[in-house]
């Protein structure tokens, strides 16, 4: 741990306290250790007063040292005029110090991580344990009740009285002052509180995933909600306000996919233990589980439109496909070709053919209404991400040779090969809704936009500090979620030159004739059930018209199963 003050530094870790000066003209440094006396601390974090007398320093024992510095009144006399000591070990003063036993001080758990102390005097403490506390010093004259049954005298005296407090349930990593009634806290789970000085109540400012983010999507036909998925929880955002509207955990297990039914009434997640699981968008209520879908983990998912199929895709190179009802869900079917992980899974428009990505090298494409395949393409490559045209006429790949290609589905032909990357392996594709436009992100931390029919680069986006991972366009066209490694989360603007001034409809095989309307209010109309009604609590989503859901076009209607036109030929 360093801290500068004047033109000095001060060093600390374990057992070690040091004052550090600086000559410039010598090029040259000189210590002066801190006499500690017989008190043995691992220091980790410290601050001074305005003047640079006193320093206090927060242990990972949970106690405070304060150190006299013994600097000169003179600010131009930079060294100190006597070697600094320790002058005190404090402890919290506790509310039932009956309760506590002989020979023991109240400390904060799990050591003191963050310090800032305030121009008026008290101190704000952080500590490992998530607590936040206002304390002041107070006199305090040592009692025979703090020495141990053999005579000890405990170093730690409790002298910190505790005026306000709070918790941010995740280690205190830094406290700062923006301006003289607003605390800003961050933590070790990515997150950044804003605590008021007179109420010291927390609130959450910013957040974000704190490991590896593997998927993200959107739900049918609606922008400003979207998912990612990560270790130990899947989360929900807002595209308007760029904040955390849910949070599902699953502790000690990653997700490596998350897809929302087109009803919006579940969110489908896949996960590295085996198990497939369900959760509703508004509470986060768990649904159901498909235990042992996979033996060594699920690697992809995707659902019908229809939302009674579900395929998936495991780590041991099967595609097994389930049937969703109500009250049960059943495997239909086990289709074995693949023989390395399964890395991505994508269905065309008319849910009647599936595409699986494979490190094997290779990309079957599978008719889910006879369980059979239908073709199979070969590359010497580690197949990462695949992708149907919006029209299924082509498909669109990415792997570790850096190349995006283009085959028939037809015949399973290869079209043509771009070069994406010069240093790394392609990760993520996804095709814009009017199929005009792709984007794609892979190891060289690159987000790059790119004309279908002419496969050219237009635009190019730098600020991934990881390996991007996934990458996704709003159903409305108008916006990119691009996540990475690192656990961020980037929203990019789609550029508005390349945006047509009338778009053509892709044509679109109906396949159901009648579709019965669901009843909704006027105020109400369009916007998915389970998903207008978003809990009101500090994550809820306001944009600029409002609340969310009473200005948020959605044309998800459809409540019925719809049976794909292949399996109407057959019967």
């Amino acid at each position: 741990m360093l801290f500068e003050i004047r033109l000095n530094t001060v060093s600390s870790g374990e057992n070690h306290l040091a004052i550090w000066h600086i000559n410039e003209e010598a090029r040259s440094t000189h210590c002066v250790d801190v006499n500690m006396l017989k008190i043995k601390r691992t220091v980790v974090c410290m601050d001074a007063d305005d003047r640079d007398e006193v320093c206090y320093c927060g242990t990972r024992t949970g106690d405070i040292l304060k150190i006299r510095l013994n600097f000169h009144h003179d600010i131009e006399i930079l060294a100190p005029i006597k070697t600094p000591a320790l002058i005190g070990c404090y402890g919290r003063i506790s509310k039932n110090p009956k309760k506590l036993p002989a020979g023991t001080v109240e400390m904060y758990g799990q050591g003191v991580t963050a310090i800032k102390r305030l121009s008026t005097g008290p101190l704000i403490v952080g500590a490992g344990d998530g607590t936040v506390e206002l304390v002041e010093e107070v006199k305090y004259e040592r009692k025979n009740t703090y020495a141990t049954n053999l005579g000890l005298r405990v170093p730690t005296i409790p002298a910190l009285k505790v005026k306000l407090s709070t918790s941010v349930k995740s280690s205190v990593n830094a406290i700062q002052m923006m301006g003289e009634n607003t605390i800003l806290v961050s933590t070790t789970n990515c997150e950044i509180f804003n605590i008021d000085r007179n109420t010291f109540q927390a609130h959450l400012v910013v957040t974000c995933h704190t490991s590896t983010i593997h998927h993200v999507s959107f739900p049918y036909n609606f922008s400003e909600v979207f998912a990612t998925a990560s270790k130990n929880d899947v989360r929900l955002w807002s595209a308007i306000t760029m904040q955390e509207l849910l949070r599902i955990r699953v502790k000690n297990f990653s997700c490596s996919n998350v897809v929302f039914a087109k009803d919006g009434k579940s969110i489908l997640t896949s996960w590295n233990d085996g198990v497939i699981r369900a959760f509703t968008p508004l509470t986060g209520r768990l649904i159901y589980e498909i235990f042992n879908a996979h033996n060594k983990g699920v690697s992809a998912l995707s659902m019908t439109k229809h939302g009674q199929l579900l395929v998936s895709g495991g780590c041991e190179g099967q595609v097994r496909l389930w049937k969703i009802l109500p009250q049960s869900q059943s495997l239909e079917c086990t289709l074995k070709e693949h023989k390395g992980p399964v890395s991505a899974i994508h269905l065309n428009h008319t849910d009647t053919e599936a595409v699986s990505a494979s490190t094997d090298g290779s990309c079957i494409i599978w008719d889910i209404i006879r369980y059979c395949r239908r073709q199979i393409l070969f590359a010497n490559t580690l197949f990462m991400c695949a992708k149907y045209f919006p029209t299924s006429v082509q498909i669109l790949t990415g792997g570790s040779d850096r190349k995006i290609s283009y085959w028939e589905v037809l015949d399973g032909t290869l079209v043509r090969e771009l070069d994406a990357s010069r240093s790394g392996a392609i990760n993520a594709v996804d095709i814009s809704p009017d199929g005009d436009t792709f984007v794609s992100g892979g190891n060289d931390q690159i987000v790059k936009l790119w004309k279908y029919q002419e496969g050219i680069t237009t635009h190019v986006g730098i600020g991934h500090s990881g390996v991007i991972t996934a990458a996704c366009f709003s159903p409305d066209g108008k916006s990119i979620v691009t996540t990475d490694a690192s656990g961020s989360v980037f929203i990019w603007k789609f550029p508005p030159e390349l945006k047509k001034s009338k778009q053509p409809e892709i044509p679109q095989i109906v396949m159901q004739p009648k579709v019965e309307e669901v009843q909704v209010n006027q105020k109400d109309k369009g916007v998915p059930e389970d998903i207008k009604d978003l809990p009101s609590t500090d994550r809820k989503v306001v944009s600029e018209h409002g609340e969310h859901g009473s200005c948020c076009p959605c044309t998800c209607y459809c409540q019925n199963p719809v049976k794909a036109d292949g399996d109407s030929k057959q019967k």
